[in-house]
């Protein structure tokens, strides 16, 4: 199966202003981006597929 990460302009927009204060944010979500793309279904089950 295969999965997409589509970030919202509004979640795009808060990652560039956080970046300024937090520089390794940028780097910590492209390793949970790929974490995400290796293992879609990681973290808590909430039911009905939803992770």
């Amino acid at each position: 199966m295969s999965f997409d990460i589509i970030p919202t302009p509004s979640f795009l927009k808060d990652v560039k202003m956080l970046s300024k204060k937090y520089p390794s944010l940028k780097a910590d979500l492209i390793k949970l981006g790929e974490k995400l793309l290796e293992t879609p279904n990681m973290g808590e089950p909430l039911g009905k597929n939803l992770f």
